[in-house]
């Protein structure tokens, strides 16, 4: 409102990008605002160089629709070539071509005003500024709970393939929303560089955060290993239901443990405030069970006393190798455990 109370106070209309750039870049925290209003602002500004550089230099010597589609071919699969890259930066391919095609072919005729794109530029800054102010003056919301959300919802896909019997079809859909959330919980990392200091989480706390995100990726890829071998045993008729119930419950116990910590950052709010949280909340009972290699595992391992035909060597195989993935699954979630109690 405050936008559009100026460009019309002035008389102005050149500049009501200026409203525009207010809906545009007013995101949920200020990280994601902060940076798309730069990609705007870099788009706008190659944008009008361009345009002015095709108006000064190029306009005058051209006679023909085939002179302007020469010109403005290649300039428009620059925009493109970036509209469609990374995400991070893709904004700015999309601003370049709407900045370049509004200076050059906003008539029917060769166009020589140079209005149109400085005023596109003001209105864009005045917009800019009116945000920027807003988000880091009056609703300073840093980033650092969406990392966490996205964080959370990426153990849950890992809990999803310990705790459901599922065909390879299904594991490969709970892979993909897993790297969907993890790659979000990346990049929302990445833009906490864009925040002010004062609310932008400190250096050793990102740090963290990233290295919490690198042991909940290999937590994935064990899970999915054990997911798959699952499917194996479920196409192997010589495997007996007793020894399939045992691997299924050894399966759940690390699910459930997954739950408990889940619930634990629900309960003393680390997905949604600073990990510098005074709270001292206690982590949850099977969050707290030693490391699989000081002699207490964080869950149970396959007992093959109570298993019938325990020396076939395909059984003896197979548990061999089941029980070699939740030694390191338990050793992944004991590190899990004790990156998230010192983030804290």
């Amino acid at each position: 409102m405050l936008c559009y109370l100026f460009y019309v106070g002035f008389d102005w209309p050149g500049i009501h990008t200026c409203v525009i750039t207010c809906f545009y870049v007013a995101l949920s925290s200020v990280a994601e605002t902060l940076h798309k209003l730069t990609l705007r602002l870099i788009g706008c500004f190659i944008g009008a160089v361009l345009s002015y550089a095709v108006i000064i230099f190029g306009f005058p010597h051209m006679h023909s629709v085939g002179d302007l589609a020469l010109v403005i071919a290649p300039l428009s699969f620059f925009a493109a070539w970036i509209a469609t890259g990374s995400e991070r930066l893709s904004y700015i391919g999309l601003q370049i071509a709407l900045c370049f095609f509004l200076a050059t072919l906003h008539g029917f005729g060769p166009s020589f005003d140079l209005t149109i794109a400085r005023d596109r530029i003001i209105g864009v800054v005045i917009g800019n500024l009116a945000i920027a102010v807003l988000f880091v003056s009056l609703w300073p919301v840093s980033a650092e709970g969406k990392v966490r959300a996205h964080f959370r919802a990426a153990l849950e896909r890992v809990r999803d393939l310990l705790g459901a019997s599922a065909g390879r079809a299904a594991i490969a859909r709970v892979g993909d929303r897993f790297n969907t959330e993890l790659s979000a919980a990346d990049s929302t990392l990445d833009l906490l560089s864009f925040e002010p200091r004062r609310i932008r989480p400190r250096p050793e706390r990102q740090a963290a955060a990233r290295r919490l995100l690198a042991l909940c990726e290999s937590l994935y890829l064990t899970a999915a290993m054990l997911a798959q071998q699952r499917v194996v045993d479920d196409a192997t008729p010589a495997l007996s239901d007793a020894v399939a119930d045992e691997l299924r419950r050894c399966d759940q116990a690390r699910a459930d443990i997954l739950t408990d910590f889940l619930d634990w950052m629900r309960v003393t709010g680390t997905d949604a405030r600073a990990a510098s949280s005074s709270d001292d909340q206690p982590c949850p009972h099977a969050a707290l069970r030693s490391h699989p290699q000081s002699g207490s595992a964080a869950a149970p391992f396959p007992d093959r006393s109570s298993l019938p035909d325990c020396p076939a060597s395909d059984l003896t195989h197979l548990l061999d190798e089941r029980e070699r993935l939740y030694r390191a699954f338990d050793a992944l979630l004991a590190d899990l455990f004790a990156e998230a109690r010192h983030a804290r």
